[in-house]
Parts: structure tokens; sequence; C-alpha cells
């Protein structure tokens, strides 16, 4: 169960990023970009998927053995990625967040405030996790 109080900052983050998209100047322009950044990205992840269903396929082809045993070399590499970003990721959310003085003064528990930075770490991972997905999609 969330905390009360993690909730609220997660909502507080949820508002303050789309009143940073859909209010203010140029916020059309910020709308149309977010939105082209929502597209490429899922073009990017789907195209990542064909890719690796095609050469899957063309593995298959010569050696279907060796198009089996190309999944976990796959899966392997991605969770390899996936550990170094994620701690990048934990890095940069703990220790150079420019707004970690900010939230530390704030009148809100430790805990609550901890959760939100995991919260934040693991939304950065997610993208990661796509790639995973589109690998297990490649090899059908």
């Amino acid at each position: 169960m969330i905390q009360p109080v993690l909730a609220v900052l997660i909502q507080q983050r949820l508002r303050l990023f789309w009143n940073r998209l859909a209010r203010g100047p140029r916020r059309v322009r910020r709308l149309v970009g977010a939105g082209l950044a929502t597209v490429f990205t899922v073009a990017f992840v789907i195209m990542a998927g064909l890719n690796a269903g095609s050469l899957v396929e063309r593995v298959a082809r010569i050696d279907p053995a060796a198009a089996a045993d190309a999944l976990p070399v796959l899966l392997l590499g991605v969770t390899a990625i996936t550990l170094v970003t994620s701690l990048s990721s934990a890095f940069h959310h703990l220790f150079l967040a420019g707004d970690l003085e900010l939230l530390l003064v704030a009148p809100v528990p430790m805990r609550s405030l901890f959760w939100l930075k995991v919260v934040e770490i693991w939304r950065d991972s997610v993208h990661v996790l796509l790639f995973q997905a589109a690998a297990l999609f490649g090899f059908g």
C-alpha cells in the first residue's frame, strides 16, 4: 500500500510535469514535442523488436538450434544494460538531483522521501525493460 505522503509526492511530481508541459509559453510546441517523443520512443522499441526478430529468423534459416540459443544471449545483454542503467540512474537521483536539498527540508517523513526516490529510479529504468520486451517479441 502506498503511504499517503508518498502518494501526494507522486501526484505533485505528475502535476508539475503536466504544468510544465501544458501551461506557460510555447505550450503547443511542448505538447507536440512530447507527442513526437512518445511516438519516436514507441516506434524505436517496435523497430528494435522487429530487428531482433529478423535477426533470429535469419539465424533460424541457417541453424535452428542456434536461433533457440540466441534468446538467452539477447536477454543476458539486455540484463547487463539494465544493471548499468539502473545503477547510473540511482546515483543520479540519490546524489546529483537538483531537488534533493528542497526535498530534504520539506516537512515530509524520510520514509516517503526514500520511496519517492525509489519510484524515480524505477521510472527511469522502464525503457530498458521495453528492450527486454522487444527481444522477447522478436524471438516470437
